[in-house]
C-alpha cells in the first residue's frame, strides 16, 4: 500500500499501523472498519497420550491429567481477563473471543454454550473442585500428589502480540497459584 503497488489489503496488522499514520492524515489512504474478521488466537493444550521412540511421554504425565479434565480447562478460561487482552495488547481493535466461532458468524455460532468468562473467584473454585489447591500455603496450586501446577505457554517467536498475550494469560494464571 504504502509504495503504491497494491490498491486494496484485507487487513492490517496491529503492529503496522505506525507506518501509516500520516499516509491516513494526508489522504492517500482511507482505512474501513469492516467489522470482526475471522482470525482468532487461540490456547490450546497438548492431550497426545502418544510417547517418543524412547518411550518418553509427549507431555507429563500430571499435566496430561489436567490437560484432558473439562474442568480445568473451564478454570483457565475463567481466569483469563479478554478484554485486558483485547484492550492492552490489541489496542481496542479486537474483541474478546470464548470460542473458535465468533458471536458474528449467526450461522455455526452456538449461543448456547456455557461461556467462561473472567471470573478469578470462579476459576479458584473450579481448581479446587478437581482438587487442585494451594497445599503448602505458599500461593502455588499442587495436585493431590503435591505436583506444582505448571505449563508452558509456546507461541512462534517474532510475534509481539503472541508473545505479550502470552505474558498477560500467564500473569493471569500466576495470580491464581498456576
Amino acid at each position: 500500500l504504502l509504495n503504491s503497488k497494491t490498491d486494496a489489503a484485507d487487513s492490517v496488522r496491529l503492529e503496522d499501523y505506525g507506518q501509516f499514520d500520516g499516509v491516513f492524515a494526508g489522504g492517500r489512504i482511507r482505512l474501513a472498519a469492516l467489522g470482526v474478521g475471522t482470525e482468532r488466537e487461540l490456547l490450546c493444550f497438548n492431550q497426545n497420550p502418544g510417547a517418543d521412540a524412547a518411550g518418553k511421554p509427549f507431555v507429563p504425565p500430571a499435566q496430561l491429567k489436567w490437560f484432558r479434565n473439562k474442568i480445568f480447562r473451564q478454570a483457565v478460561s475463567c481466569a483469563i481477563d479478554r478484554d485486558r487482552l483485547a484492550q492492552g495488547v490489541y489496542g481496542g481493535r479486537a474483541r474478546p473471543s470464548h470460542g473458535l466461532i465468533s458471536a458474528e458468524n449467526q450461522k455455526w455460532n452456538n449461543a448456547g454454550v456455557p461461556l467462561y468468562t473472567w471470573d478469578p473467584g470462579r476459576a479458584r473454585a473450579l481448581f479446587e473442585q478437581i482438587g487442585l489447591l494451594d497445599r503448602n500455603h505458599d500461593g502455588i496450586l499442587r495436585d493431590a500428589d503435591g505436583t506444582p501446577v505448571e505449563f508452558t505457554l509456546i507461541t512462534n517467536t517474532k510475534n509481539p502480540l503472541r508473545e505479550r498475550c502470552a505474558q498477560l494469560i500467564a500473569d493471569d494464571l500466576w495470580k491464581l497459584g498456576v
